[in-house]
């Protein structure tokens, strides 16, 4: 695990004539091939950047991933649990952040829209990368620092003042969703079969089979089939696994259906994508 610290700007640092300010307990990268905490009672929100792999988190009862390039805003104050999965090498880039105007534009977020919020943009990695340079060369002055923290919440405030309109999913669609996604993170792959994911979900195939085909517009085994090439892209992506291994870890019966499979899929093999990866780290 490779962990970066900096605690200068922690409230120590804040004085009379700064206590208005915004300001971080820490903030830092992250990279990691397995790490996973379940924390609560903090009093402060984080912000976070995946640059690669996949990051995972639970909070209110739902759990979602966030995909290279999406940023996730968290209010730590209340029960949460997140980490990378061990299978796939991951790298965040992140910022603990309180004070007065940080609570209060993250209400004026959260009348907009509910916490934990998973959005794109690639100006907030410039924002946090730019204060963790300064914290990493002992040049991290609070006032630039606000500002910082600032830019990066009206920024998040302006990607969701007109957000797109998504779908509003009833409690037993969310209910379904997460018991899949919940089973489809933890199997074995390679042993996974639609009698299996049946009996874990507690229903008969045919009730199973109509429900998944009525939340996802899709068969569970296409879906599984899916699930498994994206897995595939983030092994191929960021680590150094054999073909063969990855085809084996994501459970495809041979190396060679797995290769005829992605390129159904994706247009080129996983040798082909592994190396246009390689040129360009943001292909997705």
């Amino acid at each position: 695990m490779i962990l970066h610290f900096d605690s200068s700007c922690y409230i120590g640092r804040i004085t009379s004539c700064t206590k208005d300010l915004c300001y971080s307990p820490f903030l830092g990268i992250t990279s990691d091939d397995g790490w996973f905490l379940n924390q609560d009672l903090f009093n402060h929100y984080v912000l976070i950047y995946l640059t690669k792999g996949a990051f995972f988190c639970e909070q209110h009862g739902s759990s979602f991933t966030l995909k290279p390039g999406e940023y996730l805003l968290l209010d730590k104050s209340i029960q949460h649990a997140y980490g990378f999965d061990e299978n796939i090498p991951s790298e965040i880039h992140w910022m603990n952040m309180t004070g007065k105007l940080v609570r209060q534009l993250a209400d004026s977020i959260t009348s907009l829209t509910p916490l934990p919020l998973v959005s794109k943009n690639p100006k907030i990695l410039e924002i946090l990368d730019q204060s963790i340079r300064s914290a990493e060369n002992h040049a991290l002055d609070p006032y630039a620092h606000s500002l910082n923290i600032l830019t990066a919440l009206y920024t998040i405030l302006h990607d969701i003042s007109e957000p797109p309109v998504e779908k509003e999913y009833s409690p037993e669609e969310v209910d379904f969703r997460k018991r899949v996604d919940e089973i489809l993170f933890s199997a074995d792959l390679h042993t996974l079969t639609l009698d299996s994911f049946c009996t874990q979900m507690c229903m008969n195939k045919y009730y199973f089979a109509h429900q998944f085909k009525k939340y996802y517009a899709q068969s569970p085994i296409k879906y599984v089939l899916t699930f498994k090439i994206n897995k595939a892209k983030n092994l191929l992506q960021y680590s150094n696994m054999k073909i063969v291994s990855i085809a084996q870890e994501c459970g495809f019966t041979s190396s060679t259906y797995f290769s005829t499979y992605f390129r159904s899929e994706c247009g080129i093999s996983p040798e082909e994508y592994r190396k246009q990866c390689q040129k360009n780290p943001m292909i997705p």
